[in-house]
């Protein structure tokens, strides 16, 4: 089976509509193949593609159709790229005030991976690719791109290394999602 989408929009209450989604996907041999989706928010360009293995669903799927499918060696994947960010994607929950003395311009990377629907199951990488900003005129910038990786639940900062008014600062620590523990 094939899905192809074109054009499409998504808008929630009053947040600002996903516009020209597109998406192309199939399900063949136990596997949903997401071969490209795309959308555009607030001038950002969301782009991805992945894979969802049925059996990652084996608890909520019938026997009888478990059956027919193959083995499967590998879990879900999927991967993501956003560009470019700006403050036109603060703007729903900022002030126009507060909008006004910020400048921002970023990009950034998704690599998620699972074998199970759990969120302490969930590995996987966010890269911040680049990054220019301002607040009220005080310069923020990366030395090198930011990364956060994820494993077991748990939100790391691998690198975070900024500058902000020409001062270096650097970040490090974690977070549970599912025990919220620091």
């Amino acid at each position: 089976a094939t899905l192809h989408l074109a054009h499409g929009r998504v808008a929630a209450g009053s947040r600002p509509q996903v516009s020209e989604i597109g998406l192309r996907a199939s399900y063949g041999k136990g596997v949903l193949d997401v071969g490209a989706i795309r959308g555009v928010w607030q001038g950002a360009t969301i782009t991805g593609s992945g894979t969802v293995p049925a059996r990652l669903f084996d608890s909520w799927l019938p026997a009888s159709y478990l059956a027919t499918l193959p083995p499967t060696r590998t879990g879900a994947q999927f991967a993501a790229r956003v560009s470019p960010v700006t403050r036109a994607a603060l703007e729903p929950w900022l002030s126009v005030e507060t909008l006004a003395a910020l400048e921002l311009s970023t990009s950034a990377t998704l690599s998620l991976r699972t074998d199970r629907p759990a969120l302490d199951a969930l590995s996987g990488e966010l890269v911040l690719d680049q990054l220019t900003a301002s607040a009220s005129g005080v310069p923020i910038g990366q030395e090198k791109p930011t990364r956060l990786l994820l494993d077991n639940g748990r939100v790391r900062v691998a690198d975070l290394t900024w500058t902000v008014a020409n001062a270096r600062t650097v970040a490090s620590g974690n977070i549970g999602l599912v025990d919220r523990r620091i």
